[in-house]
């Protein structure tokens, strides 16, 4: 084996030489003599230069021997690894397969979070922009609206001088269709997009294929669509230029953007400006309309608390009933921050990043474990090689490198399989998430760098104590038998496996909680019957004539109730300032929800009414009521409120009813106050409960399509259903869920295959006294159990370590919901269970190989 090459002579003169502020007179060495004399002759520049060609020299012999050593080096500990990896063949595959999945794991969870950190930040100004937050204090136990005044925007750039750009915002679906439809609305296609200041373009990063971006939303006549929506309609014409229509309106194309990224918190498919509202009778100066959405771009020197600070003193004197504060949003945490009220955006969650995070670590720890456990438990068959090794003239540091080496050998082998699985898994894990990842990722520079992090780290993590503690061997120790590895490394073996254990009794826990918060919100009574809802739009042309068209519906024999409404309890978007009551006794302000209901209401959504009556038919147009919710009833701390006065939604009237409480946002949130007004003048839906069992069910919705094209025929029948909408609000929480099941039971494999190695490693060594005790008439049982013994006492310490922790930290991720599920014994009885029979059905296979082994097998060799 060649020697490592020392650093050449030249070098260590000139590092003498430098140390000694090229003072040569006193140094020794053997080119002192050659440099006296070219410095005495020739000046001290041309013995510098002299020292410089002898440098470059020697760094060239230096790095090219040190390449040969490499190269020579890498061979050898190369064989050395393959050839240890066939002796141990068990050993190894545990090894790999351990290390594989777990980096699969934490690649595909690595993934996942670096796509929900990502969402946003291809905005080239991503850092500059945020979004304007209304702060009201009387708007109960959550203060926090995603809306603004109508006139912030403006306000905003033309009086702050630390906005460059604002923009205002509100979402608008429109049935468009051109001139190649011959005019026939009804074949026109609906389209979602936003209106928008013609500042949003400047804002904002979305790539225009084609058209002028600095004019395209010069007036309220253009139209921005995006590459998708020109293919729609257009086909393969080219689209800039031309004409969309709706039944009242036309838009020119005026620029075709390329496809919104699915990392944008916006979603639409066309633009136009806001300024449209105007011309439709909106008058954009109202200060007292807080129901849309604005954005602005700050310079980077500014100071965004001052920004905000500004903003609320512009707001200030515009809104006299009010006195709200305001917050500015970042841009690039507005996907992970908790959804505020009248909020359009699907947002992630900031706590499930951090406990895939910590999922992804936990499972990388089991699996360097594993490495660890089965290194130092092997270390006794390194000995002699380590022995002989030093013997020969090895230093200790060429011990550390090769095994580093190996372990990195060991770590990029289950790299490969690790992406393998990756690879195989992706289309099973996009259809769990939801996401849409391709082979593609691992091009990106951000997705590289991370899987060399994590393949340095397990490198080193998993390799670390075992290249020390073989290196260490002492040859003298080793030959003359008095060295005992086995039980050097026992103490550190045991302390891992419990702390792996550890972590996979809590992951245990993790799921078993997550799972029964699940059920809980699938079971949870939400105050009223959501089965068999189905909501649909009707318009203000049918809304004029709703009882009418109610009667009609009703007389289909799949449909139970119908009743007018303005909204689903799941999506209220109406809200009101409440102070003036009859029986007030507190201080300040009540914010309300608001939703408009018809007299059938209650009969349709099956709701409790806890005093008082519901809304009749009979109802005086002049004469205004109201039915409340009990939490409504309070917040006003009102005993007897049937009968009482208030104004509500700046209208007086007389509360008639108090309905028991209902859920009409997630578990997440309180049961906030809500008023119910019958007012025909907000209807534009209609909620239908079907019976049950619908025997036919399109036909009852082709029934309801001809009833639409009757009264509306320009408005197409579209329908959803209550559930869904429901199942809609816990979408996060239910992909949080199969993937918390899915890596928990990876998690818990791992753990498994490395006891299962350590369990072979136990049985192996043990055969001598299992033979001894066979021979002196132990029985094949008590061998068994003398066995799991020493597995099962780890399990145990495992579970108090565990515990403890888990419970500290469900609890704290059950605080996340106003209304959730206890946290019983039962749940922690069973991940100690688990856990226990995982150890002992893993440990049980090799405890019987080594208990029914023949004791002249065992001794044959002693």
């Amino acid at each position: 084996m060649p020697k490592h090459p020392r650093i050449p002579q030249p070098f260590r003169f000139f590092i003498k030489l430098v140390t000694n502020d090229f003072d040569w007179s006193h140094l020794d060495g053997d080119y002192q003599e050659i440099f006296t004399e070219i410095y005495q002759s020739k000046g001290k520049a041309a013995a510098l230069l002299w020292i410089v060609k002898q440098l470059l020299n020697a760094a060239v012999i230096y790095f090219s021997n040190a390449i040969i050593w490499g190269q020579v080096m890498l061979k050898n500990y190369l064989k050395t690894t393959i050839r240890n990896m066939r002796r141990q063949k068990v050993y190894s595959l545990i090894n790999i397969l351990g290390l594989a999945v777990g980096l699969c794991c934490c690649l595909l969870i690595l993934l996942w979070i670096q796509d929900e950190k990502s969402f946003d930040r291809f905005n080239e100004h991503a850092g500059q922009i945020y979004r304007i937050i209304t702060v009201d204090k009387s708007g109960g136990a959550d203060p926090y609206f995603a809306v603004t005044p109508l006139p912030m925007a403006p306000a905003a750039k033309n009086e702050i001088p630390e906005v460059l750009y604002a923009a205002r915002t509100t979402a608008r679906t429109m049935k468009l269709y051109n001139d190649s439809d011959n005019d026939n609305f009804e074949t026109g296609i609906e389209e979602k997009g936003l209106l928008v200041s013609p500042d949003f373009l400047n804002m904002f990063s979305f790539r225009f294929l084609e058209g002028n971006q600095e004019n395209a939303l010069d007036s309220s006549e253009k139209m921005v669509i995006s590459a998708t929506m020109a293919q729609r309609h257009f086909r393969s014409d080219n689209a800039l230029g031309k004409v969309l229509r709706t039944k009242s309106r036309e838009f020119i194309i005026s620029g075709i953007f390329q496809d919104i990224p699915r990392q944008s918190h916006l979603n639409f498919d066309y633009l136009v400006n806001f300024n449209l509202l105007e011309k439709e009778g909106m008058d954009l100066n109202r200060w007292m309309n807080i129901s849309f959405f604005t954005y602005v771009l700050l310079q980077k020197e500014a100071h965004v608390q001052d920004v905000a600070q500004k903003i609320t003193q512009l707001a200030a004197d515009h809104l006299d009933e009010l006195k709200p504060t305001f917050q500015l949003q970042p841009l690039t945490s507005l996907y992970l921050d908790p959804p505020y009220k009248f909020d359009n955006v699907d947002h992630g969650s900031r706590q499930s990043v951090l406990f895939f995070s910590l999922i992804a670590a936990a499972i990388l720890v089991i699996a360097c474990i594993n490495f660890v456990n089965l290194a130092t438990a092997r270390s006794s068959r390194r000995a002699l090689e380590v022995g002989l090794r030093k013997v020969i003239g090895a230093r200790r540091s060429l011990l550390i490198k090769q095994f580093f080496g190996e372990s990195l050998f060991i770590v990029l082998a289950s790299t490969c399989l690790a992406l393998l699985g990756v690879i195989l898994f992706l289309p099973h894990f996009n259809s769990i998430t939801g996401k849409d990842f391709s082979l593609q990722i691992f091009t990106h520079n951000q997705f590289l760098i991370s899987l060399l992090g994590i393949v340095i780290f397990t490198g080193l993590a998993s390799g670390a104590y075992p290249a020390l503690m073989l290196s260490s061997f002492q040859p003298a120790k080793i030959f003359r038998g008095t060295h005992r590895v086995s039980s050097r490394g026992a103490p550190l073996r045991r302390i891992l496996i419990v702390f792996q254990f550890a972590l996979t009794i809590a992951v245990v826990v993790g799921v078993l909680v997550t799972e029964k918060q699940l059920r809980y919100l699938n079971q949870k009574d939400l105050g009223y019957d959501q089965s068999n809802l189905m909501a649909v739009y009707m318009g203000r042309t049918m809304a004029r004539q709703y009882e009418t068209v109610k009667q009609k519906i009703l007389q289909n024999p799949n449909i139970l109730k119908a009743t007018a409404t303005a909204n689903l309890p799941t999506r209220i978007q109406s809200g009101s300032t409440v102070n003036d009551w009859e029986g007030k006794s507190i201080d300040g302000n009540l914010h309300f929800k608001l939703m408009w209901a018809d007299h059938d209401y209650l009969e349709t959504f099956q709701m409790q009414l806890a005093a008082g009556r519901f809304f009749t038919k009979e109802r005086r147009s002049d004469q205004y009521e109201f039915v409340l919710n009990e939490a409504a009833v309070a917040a006003m701390e009102l005993d007897s409120p049937v009968g009482k006065r208030a104004v509500i939604n700046r209208t007086e009237g007389t509360i008639i009813g108090v309905v028991k409480n209902f859920h009409f946002r997630s578990l997440h949130h309180v049961i906030e106050p809500v008023a119910l007004i019958n007012d025909p003048g907000a209807f534009y839906g209609m909620v239908i409960r079907l019976k049950p069992e619908v025997v036919d069910f399109q036909g009852t919705i082709g029934y309801l399509k001809d009833l639409w094209k009757e009264f509306a025929p320009d408005l197409t029948f579209s329908y959803t259903f209550l559930e869904g909408a429901l199942n809609q609000l816990y979408q996060g929480e239910r992909i949080f869920g199969r993937l918390f099941v899915y890596f928990a039971g990876l998690a818990i494999f791992i753990a498994c295959l490395g006891l299962l190695g350590m369990a072979s490693f136990t049985a192996e060594q043990r055969t001598k006294e299992i033979g001894i005790r066979k021979v002196l008439g132990a029985s094949t049982r008590s061998l068994i159990a003398l066995l799991l013994k020493e597995f099962v006492k780890w399990v145990a310490i495992s579970n108090f370590i565990a515990l403890p922790i888990a419970y500290l930290a469900m609890s704290k991720w059950l605080q996340n919901y106003a209304y959730h599920t206890s946290l019983d014994a039962g749940i922690f009885m069973t991940a100690s269970l688990t856990a226990l029979l995982l150890a002992v059905f893993t440990v049980s296979y090799q405890s019987f190989r080594a208990g029914m082994a023949n004791p002249v097998d065992s001794l044959r060799h002693e």
